[in-house]
């Protein structure tokens, strides 16, 4: 599935780009869509471009990205999932500074955010002029006002704001601009917003939502959110990624378990009303998924005749050496940015380690492969009733299971 990002580059007086404000498009039509709130069009930003992808594929590395932000989302604390060195928070021009809100910035510049002051009018400049040293950047809409806005502006700015001039059309209009103390510059004469194409992963509204019934039900339990997680592959990525978005857990994740614990209930909920927001579509293929969920319970129970306490791993990593049938990237590229262990990102890579030989095993059943599932066992002194077409037929009914599950929620 694509998503859509526009782009537009803010640069310094000497024209050099600096970073992008991101605009949401849901299209390859260069305008905003008709009927998306602000507030969600920011929360398919961040899903999109900071979870589900990175930012770096549309915007350098040591480019800034301007972020619009309605009040509610600030106050939520969707800001923290976005790395501080790489956003810039814009406060919209239409928000009124309430003692709650400036409480909600101040915290966040105490942990390195930097925020800006959008679309400054002298409306929104008598707003907000007490609290100006709160941005770091203030935006001027530069055709709504005049010389004595201006000098008024610059007299009273603190030191520490950086004026930056919006909607500059002709090179005239720059020039003056610099001469009044603008130090960058934003609008059509310098950049009209690029539209990008990107890959998104794809979600049901059905998944998306039975995961938003168990996070807001007054008896949270987290193992009927893992029960929903585990039979799902790319909800299990997500949840990969969004841990890893957030920050790297000081030790691999293991389990999905693991990583349930590790948010705790708010970063769920956050990630997984970022999750609701940005489904657009309801879709499913229950037959691919049916096939990667066989390939990953059948890695747990053969694990489970070696080594219990690497089950769980087992599961995930026969997930992940599927991902390409669900997911845009490859193996080799998701598995670099996910918080797992190495012995996991070496299982799927190159099939090594013990968690490799248990891939390696699956494929070779799945593929009818018996001489090399034959010499797994044999290798692992596994002795089971049934041998391998037991487990492997344990995995198919609760596969089975699973699909039966997603229909009657679709």
């Amino acid at each position: 599935m694509d998503s859509f990002i526009a782009k537009q580059a803010i640069t310094d007086e000497n024209l050099t780009i600096v970073g992008y404000e991101l605009l949401f498009r849901n299209s390859e039509k260069n305008r905003y869509p008709e009927g998306v709130s602000e507030s969600l069009a920011t929360k398919k930003i961040i899903w999109q471009q900071f979870v589900d992808d990175t930012i770096d594929r549309v915007v350098e590395s040591d480019k800034l990205c301007f972020i619009n932000f309605p009040e509610d989302l600030l106050i939520d604390g969707y800001a923290e999932i976005l790395p501080k060195d790489k956003v810039v928070i814009e406060v919209l021009e239409n928000t009124i500074p309430t003692e709650k809100l400036l409480s909600v910035i101040r915290g966040l510049r105490e942990k390195g955010y930097l925020f800006a002051l959008d679309d400054v009018t002298r409306t929104v400049f008598e707003n907000w002029h007490d609290y100006l040293s709160l941005f770091d950047f203030v935006k001027i809409d530069t055709r709504r006002i005049d010389d004595d806005f201006l000098k008024l502006f610059f007299s009273l700015k603190p030191i520490c704001c950086i004026a930056l001039a919006e909607k500059v059309e002709t090179n005239e209009q720059l020039e003056s601009l610099k001469k009044n103390g603008f130090l960058l510059f934003q609008g059509f004469y310098l950049d009209r917003p690029k539209v990008l194409r990107c890959a998104t992963t794809e979600y049901a509204n059905t998944e998306s939502f039975e995961l938003l019934i168990e996070v807001i039900k007054r008896d949270f339990n987290p193992s009927r959110l893992e029960l929903i997680l585990i039979r799902n592959p790319k909800l299990t990525v997500g949840l990969l990624k969004y841990v890893n978005t957030i920050g790297k857990p000081l030790k691999p994740i293991s389990s999905i378990q693991h990583a349930i614990v590790y948010l705790g209930l708010e970063q769920l909920r956050m990630f997984v009303f970022l999750l609701c927001s940005s489904t657009i579509h309801d879709k499913l293929d229950l037959d691919k998924y049916v096939y990667v969920l066989t390939r990953a319970k059948f890695c747990e129970l053969m694990m489970g005749e070696i080594d219990h306490k690497l089950s769980s791993m087992a599961f995930i990593s026969g997930m992940l050496s599927l991902s390409h049938l669900f997911l845009p990237n490859d193996n080799s590229e998701l598995l670099s940015s996910l918080p797992i262990s190495n012995d996991m990102r070496d299982a799927v890579l190159c099939r090594a380690g013990i968690l490799g030989d248990v891939i390696s095993a699956s494929e070779a059943y799945q593929n009818a492969k018996w001489c090399e599932a034959l010499d797994f066992l044999n290798k692992y002194k596994i002795k089971i009733d049934g041998g391998l077409s037991k487990l492997y037929m344990d995995a198919i009914e609760w596969s089975s299971e699973c699909r039966t599950l997603m229909k009657e929620v679709k």
